[in-house]
């Protein structure tokens, strides 16, 4: 009966201190029906795989073949796994032996001889740990042919830019090949071709200068099994009228300027930089930002004694840029009538720190503080007096039961084709996995490893299995084509960010030259574990 009471003491005394303090707990712990923790177990694997032999190019493809067993050997037997070669992921499935083959047709990899990475990539509901093999193989290339269309052949800054890019070699089409749009040489957008070897975009085009540009497609390879490759076409970049507002008002001794840069026809000039002057002295500039609005203070120290009222002016001039100049003039009155009322002085941190303890502080939250402090007392005073025993009494529900590797090997009902060809089903790159659970240890492990690019592409993987499942999607989009049917799909506006923000990221994981640093890769894992999508109808 002592030990019920002390129980009711701790339990009541816990949670009114918890839910009307705010305090913050420990993360939740699973148990099992008595209460007993219970802590989920991760198997270690072992990939081996095959040498390759001869020569083998993009026309010439390779058979990797291999097994996946668990480091005690016992085989991770018909499973259907995730494999990733030259960042590249498709599924396989092995047999009852742990092993597991598929076609290989190099795309990224370095000419002579090289190591072919192939890395193992757990499902985010497996309970193993990855792990990478390597085989070693001479690599000769390939030269791929590359067109560029782009429509309309003039515009102006603002203006949609339509791009289609294709990668064929031998008339088939290429897909995987990463693609970098440029304007005059510089970089304003970087594609991926899909499943047929063509990639389409569209960009608003960025400010450039007047006149005829060049818009290039580069496939940015060197030393690889695809060859680098450059296409190109002309544009005409007419010039783009604007329009400049703006509002002055003499603010505790400064003058406070806000306004906006628009275009002819209404869209906003953002990241464009506003110069302002006083009865014709330079008094510095304000950029402008995605809405096109600007808003800067400026000083009334230079301006001469006695002035009645001066004049501001705003003016738009970006010589770089197809934009036309565009200036505003305002007149501020400086006897004092237009001056606004002085501004409040805040309070001081430490007063503002007492207000806002004073007003949590209401009857209830205060009985409620006092009720737990005095349950915790009782709890103190019951110890000291020895009046209940911390003893648990045994019950046969307690006991826990810790699966073997053997048990660890799952069996899915998913049916996968024949792997002799790298376009069947079971070597797609996007193919939709078994399981719509997603634990995310894996992705922190990774990143606690220093494994950034692995993180990101199970960041990515997870974000795409879930779209995938939910949607019933045709295997074969690529990452940037997943992200554009995202966009046009019924997903709310933060998802589509967040599709965005793992995509850009997986874009430089697998293909960008620069690695991955920790911080980006953090922001992915955690954009993907945020992720939920339980409909799209």
């Amino acid at each position: 009966m002592v030990a019920t009471t002390h129980s009711w003491f701790v339990g009541a005394g816990t949670v009114l201190l918890v839910l009307l303090l705010g305090i913050g707990g420990s993360p939740a712990v699973a148990s099992d029906s008595a209460g007993t923790a219970m802590q989920t177990q991760t198997v270690n694997t072992t990939l081996d795989v095959q040498a390759i032999p001869g020569s083998i190019s993009y026309t010439n493809p390779a058979r990797i073949s291999g097994t996946l067993r668990t480091a005690n050997g016992t085989p991770v037997a018909t499973e259907q796994v995730r494999l990733e070669v030259e960042n590249r992921t498709r599924l396989v499935r092995t047999d009852g032996n742990g092993s597991f083959a598929f076609q290989y047709r190099p795309r990224s990899a370095r000419t002579g001889t090289t190591d072919v990475s192939v890395r193992y990539i757990p499902d985010q509901s497996a309970t193993y740990r990855g792990d990478t093999a390597t085989a070693t193989v001479s690599v000769t290339q390939v030269t791929p042919t590359l067109t560029l269309d782009r429509s309309p052949s003039r515009l102006a800054t603002g203006d949609e830019l339509v791009v289609t890019t294709a990668v064929r070699v031998n008339g088939a089409g290429v897909s995987d090949i990463p693609i970098e749009l440029r304007i005059g040489g510089t970089l304003f957008k970087r594609v991926v071709t899909g499943s047929n070897g063509t990639v389409r975009t569209v960009i608003r085009l960025p400010p450039v200068s007047t006149g005829e540009q060049t818009v290039s497609a580069v496939i940015p390879y060197e030393d690889r099994a695809i060859a680098g490759e450059r296409a190109a076409e002309s544009i005409t970049v007419e010039p783009r009228p604007v329009m400049i507002s703006m509002d002055a008002t003499r603010v505790d001794g400064a003058i406070a300027v806000n306004g906006t840069v628009l275009t002819g026809d209404g869209r906003a000039v953002p990241g464009q930089s506003v110069q302002f002057s006083t009865e014709g002295q330079q008094q510095g500039s304000a950029e402008t930002d995605e809405n096109g609005t600007f808003e800067t203070r400026l000083s009334t120290d230079a301006l001469p004694e006695g002035d009645s009222s001066v004049t501001v002016t705003a003016r738009f001039d970006e010589s770089n840029t197809n934009f036309g100049t565009a200036e505003a003039s305002a007149t501020i009155d400086l006897s004092g009538g237009a001056a606004t009322s002085p501004t409040e002085q805040p309070e001081s941190v430490l007063q503002a720190l007492v207000s806002e303890v004073r007003s949590f502080f209401t009857v209830p939250v205060t009985a409620a503080v006092v009720t737990g402090v005095i349950l915790m007392l009782l709890e103190v005073i019951a110890r000291r007096l020895g009046l209940y025993s911390d003893a648990v009494p045994e019950s046969d529900d307690t006991e826990t039961t810790v699966p073997t590797d053997a048990e660890n090997v799952r069996v899915t009902d998913t049916t996968v084709a024949t792997d002799t060809d790298e376009t069947n089903a079971s070597e797609s790159d996007d193919d939709t996995p078994t399981s719509a659970s997603r634990p995310t240890d894996r992705m922190g492990q990774a990143i606690a490893a220093g494994e950034y690019d692995l993180a990101v592409t199970m960041a990515y993987e997870s974000v795409s299995d879930d779209l995938r499942a939910t949607a019933s999607l045709q295997n074969g989009k690529t990452h940037w084509e997943l992200l554009e049917w995202c966009e046009d799909s019924a997903l709310s506006a933060d998802q589509v960010d967040t599709v965005r923000s793992v995509v850009a990221a997986y874009d430089r994981a697998a293909f960008s030259a620069d690695s991955m640093d920790r911080a980006s890769a953090e922001v992915a894992v955690e954009r993907a574990r945020d992720f939920q999508v339980d409909s799209l109808s």
